[in-house]
C-alpha cells in the first residue's frame, strides 16, 4: 500500500475493511498522505484486540499531525501484537512523541521504534529517556535528524545506565556536542548496546578522509595515520565510541585498538558493531603474538 494516493476518507475505508479481515501481519502505508483522520482510524483499529492482528505499522510520511500521534499512543495502551512501529518523516514535534511515549510506558510488547525526522526537540529526546526507563521491551530506538541537547542527553544518559533490553540505538544527525558529551559515560558503561550510531555534519573534506582512513586494516594502521584519523574525525565533529566502549560492551577490557578496528566497521562517524566471532578470532591472534626480533635474539643468545 505503498505511495497509493490513498487519503484519510480511503484511509478510513481501508481500515474499516480491515476489522473483519483478521489475518493481516504488515501495513505499510509509507508516502499516502493520510493525514490526521487517517492516522485516527488507523488508531481505532490498533486499540481493538478482537480486530488487529498486526506485528508491524508503518506510517512513515503519511502527513501525520500531533494529534494523529496522541491518538497512536492511545491506541498502544491496550495493543498487544505490534512489534515495530514505524512513524517517520511526519510533523509529530514534542507534543507527539510525548503522545507516543505516554502510551508505551505500560506497552510490553512493541520492539522497534523509528521516529526519525519527525520535529522532535530537545524535550522530546528526554520523553524518550523517561520511556527507557520504565518500557522493558523496546530493543531498538531510531531518533535521527531530530534535536537533542542538555535535557534529553540527561535523561538519555539515565536509562542508559539502567535499562537492560536496548540493544541498538540510532541518533544520528540529532545530538550536539554538549550531547554527545552527556551520553559518552553511559556509552562505555552500558553493557547490552551493539549498535550505536551517532554523528554531526561533517565537512565533505573531512568525511572522504575518514571514510578513506577506516579502510584500512590493522596491519596498515601507523601511529601517523591513526593520528590524522582523530584529527578529521575532531574536525568533522564525528564522535566514535568504538575504541572505547566496545571493550566494555563484550566484557573484553583492554582491547588494543587495532584490535578493536576489525571489530567495528566506523563510516562517517557511524558505529557499527559486526560479528562477534570476528572479535574471538583476532582477540586469540592478539594473545598469541609473534615474538619479536629482541624476544628472538635474546632466547638464541640464552
Amino acid at each position: 500500500m505503498q505511495e497509493q494516493q490513498l487519503d484519510g476518507a480511503g484511509a478510513v475505508v481501508l481500515m474499516n475493511a480491515m476489522h473483519s479481515y483478521h489475518n493481516l501481519r504488515v501495513l505499510n502505508l509509507t508516502g499516502n498522505s493520510i493525514g490526521a483522520k487517517g492516522w485516527s482510524a488507523v488508531a481505532t483499529h490498533v486499540a481493538n484486540p478482537q480486530a488487529c492482528a498486526l506485528v508491524s505499522l508503518c506510517l512513515r510520511d503519511t502527513t501525520g499531525t500531533t494529534q494523529g500521534a496522541m491518538d497512536i499512543g492511545k491506541a498502544m495502551e491496550t495493543n498487544k501484537t505490534l512489534i515495530r512501529l514505524n512513524l517517520s518523516d511526519n510533523g509529530l514535534c514534542e507534543a507527539g512523541v510525548m503522545g507516543i511515549v505516554s502510551g508505551l510506558f505500560e506497552n510490553g510488547t512493541l520492539k522497534c521504534l523509528h521516529l526519525n525526522r519527525v520535529n522532535g526537540n530537545d524535550q522530546a529526546a528526554a520523553w524518550l529517556g523517561m520511556l527507557l526507563l520504565r518500557n522493558n521491551s523496546i530493543t531498538t530506538l531510531e531518533y535521527d535528524n531530530n534535536d537533542c541537547d542538555q535535557c534529553g542527553s540527561a535523561r538519555l544518559a539515565d536509562a542508559l545506565y539502567r535499562n537492560t533490553t536496548l540493544t541498538k540505538l540510532h541518533l544520528e544527525r540529532s545530538l550536539t556536542l554538549r550531547a554527545h558529551t552527556t551520553l559518552r559515560l553511559a556509552m562505555m558503561r552500558n553493557t547490552v548496546l551493539l549498535d550505536v550510531r551517532t554523528r554531526s555534519v561533517p565537512s565533505v573534506a573531512d568525511e572522504s578522509r575518514v571514510r578513506e582512513l577506516w579502510t584500512l586494516t590493522p596491519e596498515e594502521i601507523t601511529n601517523e595515520n591513526r593520528a590524522a584519523l582523530n584529527e578529521a574525525k575532531s574536525r568533522a565533529a564525528c564522535t566514535v565510541w568504538c575504541w572505547e566502549l566496545l571493550p566494555l560492551s563484550l566484557g573484553l577490557g583492554g582491547v588494543p585498538q587495532d584490535v578493536l578496528r576489525c571489530v567495528v566497521k566506523d563510516v562517517r562517524g557511524d558505529i557499527r558493531v559486526k560479528r562477534l566471532e570476528i572479535a574471538k578470532r583476532t582477540l586469540e591472534t592478539d594473545a598469541n603474538p609473534a615474538p619479536s626480533k629482541r624476544s628472538r635474539t635474546e632466547g638464541d643468545s640464552a
